[in-house]
């Protein structure tokens, strides 16, 4: 077998390989996009939304208590303040 044939089987080997590797990843990309989720019960709805909608009030207030330390903390002016705040 002559350099230029093993090269051109190498070749082929490596093309064939490439080939079937994209095959199976699109396979496996187009199956999994194909699956829908189970449709929720009304009652896990419901259950759902509520519980959002208190989260969404814990968040606000979160943010609130949030936003008004940052103001605290930028407007301190020395660093014995900056500090003081930090504690």
């Amino acid at each position: 077998m002559s350099i230029n044939e093993w090269e051109g089987n190498l070749v082929k080997t490596l093309l064939t390989t490439l080939l079937t590797a994209a095959s199976v990843l699109a396979v496996g990309v187009s199956s999994a996009q194909d699956s829908e989720a189970p449709a929720a019960t009304p009652a896990a709805q419901a259950m759902c939304c509520m519980d959002s909608s208190a989260h969404m009030g814990q968040m606000d207030g979160h943010m609130k208590r949030m936003q008004a330390l940052h103001e605290q903390r930028a407007s301190a002016t020395t660093p014995e303040d900056r500090q003081r705040l930090m504690q």
